[in-house]
């Protein structure tokens, strides 16, 4: 339908006729202003109309024909693809060639040496090509070769050029493109379209303008698009739901909208066809069509009949073909129209995606690798592996979901978990290279991959830089640094891959990813833990690898630890895998981490100095410390003393200075070089508020010396030891209001109750206090405490751990697996706390009486219920209880020292743990002389002690240490001695050394007997 020409004169059909004398099993159909081209499924091509430009292909010396007719071409060649431009056409074969003929004068087929080609003519500088698609005078192309390459050539920016690539879209899995008058449009794999050329009615989306765009810009506010397709001055495109949504020009209703626009810049849905499922869409020059469930439906330009709708009007919203039924297929022109019509084949009543109508670029998938595996065929495999890898497009477009998960992306501003964060499926990634990996040509695959991204131009950092200069880095690009991590050549690291490959690589990761913000940390956020540990396993293998060599060359390691520390940051918030997968363990042997922190200390306060101590200069030099990821728990416990021993060390130098000028003054020294606190056992609370309110905060860093009233015992770390004990024992004990005990996990919470606040200071002051002075306490807070200090946020696995019973009612109605949650549970956003005895109801958020709790919004009821539950409290008093805590607790150990710690060290540091070894005891025990480990009454002493039971083993760290807590770092940490004494005499332990005195006994009986008495009656210190 449409404007025809017969031998007499020119006809325009409004409704559809049949073509009479079309060929058979005719596959598609292009138009250009007067001629009109047909491939049938044999791959033979048939031209009819205008030949002025020698656009029929076929006798030049013919101004026109009336009849169809087929082109030769030469030799045998099999078309699979065609296209139209005004006066020009192309077609593509299934062996990559391309053929052009008819107008050239903008060197619109792809050379200068013409101003029209009679017959098709193979562009030999264009291989592989798959897709091709017409402007008015320009073309653009999709080749194989190098990937995902697109070319334009002809009509560009009113300038004739020759085929010329789009350096920008050569990193994108581009799947089709597409030409208007003047416009070209990209698809990528994941739905994206990307548009650039002439802008002044909208048709790239964007500022409207004049000027021509150069490079190509995504179209924002689009997802999930399957096809494109592009009028003369608009666009259009098709979403896998069905929706089509179009911008650009709208005077002759193109655009599916009754209301005439000359510009339209952002993508519009066609509201005539919402609730219908589109399955494909065409435009022709200033109309478009679309099938929906076997009918056809035009709206735009209608002056020659082109819609069929029955009318020479225009129309602007969609309207019914008339007289045709099963359409398969519409193949719009500049002012005609054909229909394809099937009555026997199932008809499509969904979207069809381009990969299904166009052949586009090699990709690799699961599928795919494990039939080529399963059909032994290896010279095919190898060449997929070659063509794949050395293409960063093609790389890009490998192994994506095959389902709507491929669109799922997330981009730097996102923070949306989802299964797929970039349309990857990492999984078939890792089957597919674990075939390859496992198989008995694996070597030969991992050196054909090698050599292929070594040609690959992701690793030339300048090039990538200099094509993504003058526009953002697209994320879809970026998919192949989660790919790669995959690959065999990861899996047995050595300096020839490391130095050829993977160290550019991850230079490269490193670049990037602070060229594009938040992204990676999104997209390491939303991995499944087997792929984030992968990543971060192979990571850390390279670092290994590095550090031995260029411990030193701290330039070379920087970019690679500032990788690090940001995968580390994501884990400490996402708890992925263990902190410990980060941990440089061989740090130590190369580098004094003592050192380095007293450097650090240096560097930022220069009015300190230390000999035979080389401070950095410069205005960002190099720390280890400022890679706490990396710190194993030997390096940050040498930080903490080191810092520990400078403050005291300051202090006590600040000190003495002050003491001296005072001297000066008053004739009188009063040096004293520790922080001395007196203390009645019986008044233990009330005398440290006392000492802790006397003290003044520059000798708070002053090591700590604890006295208890009317004892003789000096204090040289077991006094001190026993005092914090006896001191927190009292301290958290409810009487005083502070903290509450649950009831079944035993552990202790901040109470809300009207507290005075600067209590919770002090609490939280004693307890770095402890920590600063080297001091294991036995605290009976959860790890939550702990994950406050450090910044991490409470989750359900801490409300289970304070509140069992509140957290197995959460877990009830999270994991209920009916549609009746507001019928079932009856809950409101608001929940019961009980002070002093009464208790309230509180909201959880604005009018939570009158919010069910439902299947969609209990997680978030979960989420606040432990926000309010173990953050805030009635009123904020958790929250400002928490806070104070926090600011006494930050006195002594500040920010830089805390961001060391993951809370579980943090709460092991404080308090210790009980992962008993007793045999590691025993094997790291020291001796006096005369007794050594076969000394009979040591061989006594130990019998007698394995017969003790697990209490009593816990009691005899008690008396020996004044602790039942051992340090972080395991047994191996605690330095027993056992010296001889008297045989008559009872054990004795001085704390302060982890010293026993044992008796010169062999009796096991006896000395049982003796420990027992020891072990039951250990509170208090003599002099011995």
């Amino acid at each position: 339908m449409g404007e025809t020409e017969g031998p007499e004169d020119s006809q325009s059909f409004s409704e559809a006729v049949e073509v009479e004398g079309a060929p058979d099993n005719v596959r598609s159909v292009v138009g250009g202003v007067k001629h009109t081209l047909f491939l049938t499924s044999d791959g033979t091509m048939f031209t009819v109309g205008s030949n002025e430009c020698c656009q029929l292909g076929r006798n030049p010396m013919q101004d026109e024909s009336f009849e169809i007719a087929q082109v030769d071409l030469p030799g045998k060649v099999n078309i699979i693809q065609i296209a139209a431009g005004q006066f020009h056409n192309a077609a593509v074969a299934d062996d990559g060639r391309l053929f052009m003929w008819g107008a050239n004068h903008m060197n619109q087929c792809g050379v200068d040496n013409a101003v029209k080609i009679p017959k098709p003519k193979r562009i030999s500088s264009l291989t592989s090509v798959v897709q091709v698609a017409c402007g008015e005078n320009s073309t653009i192309v999709l080749l194989e070769t190098s990937g995902c390459s697109v070319f334009i050539f002809g009509q560009v920016n009113d300038e004739p050029i020759l085929p010329e690539e789009v350096d920008y879209l050569a990193m994108l899995p581009i799947v089709q493109v597409a030409a208007g008058n003047t416009h070209f449009a990209a698809l990528t794999a994941s739905g994206q379209v990307f548009t650039w050329g002439q802008n002044t009615n909208g048709q790239c989306t964007g500022v409207i303008s004049e000027t021509w765009i150069e490079h190509p810009m995504v179209v924002n506010g689009l997802s999930k698009v399957v096809f494109i397709d592009c009028g003369a001055k608009h666009t259009v495109v098709l979403t896998t739901e069905g929706r089509m949504f179009s911008f650009g020009t709208n005077l002759q209703g193109q655009l599916g909208d009754d209301r005439r626009e000359d510009a339209v810049n952002l993508p519009k849905a066609i509201t005539e066809l919402l609730g219908t499922s589109v399955s494909s869409i065409a435009c022709g020059s200033r109309y478009t069509c679309a099938i929906a469930n076997g009918k056809a439906y035009a709206f735009g330009l209608n002056n020659t009949g082109q819609l069929g709708i029955g009318t020479f009007k225009n129309c602007g919203s969609p309207t019914l073909v008339r007289g045709i039924v099963n359409v398969s297929a519409v193949f719009p022109g500049y002012e005609h129209t054909f229909f394809l019509i099937d009555d026997i084949a199932d008809l499509p009543t969904n979207a069809v995606p381009v990969q299904d109508l166009l052949k586009s670029p090699n990709f690799l998938t699961l599928r795919s690798v494990q039939r080529l595996f399963q059909n032994r065929d290896k010279i095919e495999l190898v060449g997929q592996i070659e063509s794949v890898f050395s293409s960063v497009g093609c790389l890009n477009g490998s192994f994506l979901y095959d389902d709507d998960r491929r669109f799922m992306l997330i981009s730097d501003e996102d923070g949306v978990e989802c299964e797929s964060c970039n349309g990857l499926n990492l999984d078939d990634v890792m089957h597919a290279m674990n075939l390859l990996n496992e198989s008995t040509s694996a070597r030969q695959y991992s050196e054909i991959i090698m050599t292929s991204l070594n040609s690959c131009e992701v690793l030339d950092m300048k090039l990538l830089l200099k094509t993504t200069s003058r526009k953002k880095l697209n994320f879809e690009m970026l998919r192949i640094f989660m790919l790669l991590i995959w690959i065999p050549p990861m899996v047995d690291l050595n300096d020839k891959i490391v130095n050829d490959f993977v160290h550019r690589y991850t230079n490269l990761l490193v670049n990037i990813s602070e060229e594009t913000n938040k992204l990676f940390e999104n997209w390491w956020s939303s991995l499944p833990t087997r792929h984030f540990n992968r990543f971060t396993l192979t990571i850390m293998k390279l670092l290994e690898h590095l550090f031995q060599k260029n411990y030193e060359k701290t330039n070379v390691l920087r970019p690679l630890l500032n990788l690090i520390h940001r995968m580390a940051a994501v884990n400490k918030i996402k708890g992925k895998i263990p902190y410990d997968h980060f941990y440089l363990n061989k740090l130590e042997e190369f580098v004094s981490v003592k050192k380095d922190y007293l450097q650090y200390w240096l560097y930022h306060h220069p009015d300190l100095v230390a000999d035979n101590v080389t401070v950095p200069k410069g205005p960002d030099p190099f720390f280890w410390f400022n890679y706490p990821c990396l710190l194993n728990t030997n390096a940050k416990s040498d930080i903490l003393t080191t810092h520990s021993k400078i403050l005291m060390h300051t202090s006590i130098q600040n000190a003495a200075e002050r003491d001296i000028m005072h001297s000066i003054l008053m004739g009188q020294l009063h040096y004293n070089p520790y922080l001395h606190f007196t203390i009645r056992r019986n008044n233990i609370v009330h005398d440290t508020i006392t000492e802790l309110l006397n003290v003044a905060e520059q000798d708070l860093t002053k090591p700590l010396r604890v006295n208890f009233r009317n004892e003789e015992a000096e204090d040289e770390g077991g006094v001190r030891k026993e005092y914090f004990m006896l001191l927190f024992r009292e301290l958290l004990q409810p009487t005083y209001g502070m903290f509450n005990e649950d009831e079944e996990s035993h552990l202790i919470w901040f109470s809300g109750f009207p507290v005075e606040d600067h209590g919770f200071a002090m609490v939280g002051s004693l307890c770095a206090m402890a920590i600063y002075n080297c001091i294991l306490v036995e605290l009976p807070f959860p790890l939550a405490l702990y994950k406050y200090l450090c910044g991490v946020a409470f989750t359900l696995e801490d409300l289970a751990e304070l509140h069992p019973q509140e957290a197995r009612s959460i877990e009830h109605l999270l994991d209920y697996e009916g549609d009746d949650v507001e019928d079932v549970f009856c809950l409101t956003f608001s929940m019961s706390i009980t002070i002093f005895g009464h208790t309230e109801d509180v909201e959880l958020k604005t009018d939570g009486h009158n919010r069910p709790v439902t299947n969609e919004n209990r997680k978030e009821f979960a989420e606040l219920y432990i926000k309010r539950r173990m953050e805030l409290g009635h009123d904020g008093s958790i929250e400002r209880q928490l806070a104070q805590f926090k600011r006494g607790f930050m006195r002594l150990l500040n920010n830089d020292i805390l961001c060391l710690f993951q809370p579980r060290e943090l709460m092991e540091m404080t308090a210790g743990n009980e992962n008993y070894n007793w045999d590691e005891l025993k094997a790291n025990c020291r001796y006096k002389e005369p007794y050594d480990a076969e000394h009979p009454s040591i061989k006594c002493f130990w019998e007698a002690f394995f017969e003790l039971d697990a209490e009593e083993k816990k009691k005899f760290l008690l008396f020996l240490m004044g602790t039942t807590r051992i340090p972080w770092k395991g047994m191996s940490a605690v330095d027993m001695v056992i010296q001889p004494t008297d045989a008559e005499k009872l054990p004795v332990a001085h704390t302060c050394f982890n010293l026993l005195d044992l008796p010169s006994i062999t009796d096991k009986t006896e000395l049982l007997r003796r420990l027992r008495i020891c072990i039951d009656n250990n509170q208090g210190f003599t002099l011995v």
